[in-house]
């Protein structure tokens, strides 16, 4: 069978290529492959989830959920499962995720693999430190179950492993308690990056804290978004949790120019400065905004865009992200939408785990150009030298040499002692 897999960036020409789903007779036939790429919903933004050779692992079949222990808080479920469903399964139940993205249509298999985190990282830390247990299939044929405890050198190596330790099938996550399905939020301007890390650590006991910047301004102005659970306790019904706006159509062009953008930032920062100050919004709306909007990734165009996503140490954070959004403000590249958030005290569990305590990161979002791409290596040069770090799921430029220097050379080599000899992704061939 031959089928088309994209990225969400749309940057990769659509790679068609032979593909085997996971399904119930997986283990017949999944150890013989010579080389493979697994393929969960294909949200990661550039290359990590795509191959030029041998066949792609598609795991939306294996889409179950096994079964869910209310007194210890477990949920079982296997690989292709989305988020999406899992609040759709939890929606008569006190437990929930503890740990979400910006979107629920992401699978397990690829949250572990790119040991996603969320804007309540400084109470809960990322996906990765909420895994029980994981099951992983080899390409010697085997199946791994892998914990703390269990094979515990492959279960570090596979959360935030890019999907190259083997096949995830199965995981045993940890769920927390659910107070609300809606948000009480508070919107407040900020005026500066350093304002910003100021009043974030002055709200940090909200149980949620996001940044928006508006890049297109003079100053780097913002909003801080924090929000605490409400005491309404009617739930969001079923059939509304992934319920889309409207779908966007595919277009030959790019309809982020810059005037527009430039419009949307302003009208985006007054809006919420003086009419959304205080609001109530459901957890979904709040955490998937771009969620209602089915194929929100064409607003860019047929080029696609490019995310970059980076962190820095707290104490030279402001410097670092000043002069890097000054820098693409001086070449009028505009991020159409940019985050900025406050990592906890909390690394990520995982060997190449992304997320590092105290660091503050920030997303920006590029349309896919010439111009663009060059400046983005630019700044991936000066981020890798001055210890900041890219994330790997969002990524699709950062070179070998950038890579070995934030993640270390002893780390990789630890890392690729647990890869699946026989995992490949464009990411690999690029990074590794």
């Amino acid at each position: 069978m031959k089928n088309f897999f994209k990225s969400w960036g749309n940057i990769n020409k659509n790679t068609l290529s032979s593909f085997i789903y996971l399904d119930k007779n997986f283990s017949k036939k999944v150890y013989k492959i010579d080389q493979y790429t697994t393929f969960g919903n294909g949200r990661s933004y550039g290359d990590v989830c795509l191959t030029d050779k041998g066949l792609y692992v598609d795991t939306s079949n294996n889409n179950k959920i096994l079964k869910l222990n209310k007194k210890k808080k477990l949920l079982n479920v296997q690989s292709g499962v989305m988020l999406s469903m899992i609040f759709e399964y939890l929606t008569d139940s006190d437990l929930t995720l503890p740990v979400v993205p910006g979107t629920k249509f992401i699978t397990v298999g690829g949250a572990i693999a790119n040991d996603i985190h969320g804007k309540n990282h400084h109470y809960y830390g990322s996906f990765g430190n909420h895994i029980e247990s994981i099951k992983i299939l080899r390409s010697d044929g085997k199946i791994y179950t892998c914990s703390k405890t269990a094979n515990k050198d492959l279960f570090y190596a596979t959360i935030g492993g890019l999907g190259l330790t083997g096949i995830i099938i199965e995981a045993t996550l940890r769920l927390v308690k659910h107070y609300s399905d809606f948000v009480k939020v508070k919107n407040l301007p900020f005026y500066s990056i350093g304002e910003f890390i100021v009043l974030s650590s002055k709200y940090k006991k909200f149980n949620y804290i996001v940044g928006w910047l508006d890049v297109t301004s003079k100053k780097n102005r913002g909003i801080l978004e924090f929000a605490n659970f409400s005491n309404i306790k009617k739930r969001v019904k079923k059939n509304k949790i992934n319920k889309y706006l409207f779908s966007f159509p595919s277009l030959r062009f790019n309809i982020l120019f810059k005037p527009l953008i430039i419009l949307f930032n302003y009208l985006y920062f007054y809006n919420l400065c003086f009419f959304k100050k205080n609001i109530t919004s459901s957890f979904f709306k709040y955490h998937f905004p771009l969620d209602s909007i089915k194929n929100w990734n064409y607003m860019y165009g047929p080029n696609g865009f490019y995310q970059l996503q980076f962190s820095f140490p707290k104490d030279t954070a402001e410097f670092h992200i000043d002069y890097i959004l000054n820098f693409f403000k001086n070449l009028k590249q505009n991020s159409f939408l940019t985050t900025i958030k406050c990592f906890g005290s909390t690394d990520s569990p995982g060997m190449l785990g992304f997320v590092k305590s105290h660091h503050i990161t920030v997303a920006l979002d590029f349309v896919n150009s010439k111009p663009s791409v060059q400046s983005i290596k630019v700044i991936q040069d000066y981020i890798a030298d001055n210890n900041g770090r890219i994330y790997p799921a969002k990524d699709a430029l950062m070179t070998k040499s950038n890579f070995y220097k934030i993640y270390g050379k002893k780390t990789i080599q630890n890392f690729l002692k647990h890869k699946d000899k026989n995992s490949y992704s464009l990411m690999y061939e690029r990074l590794f």
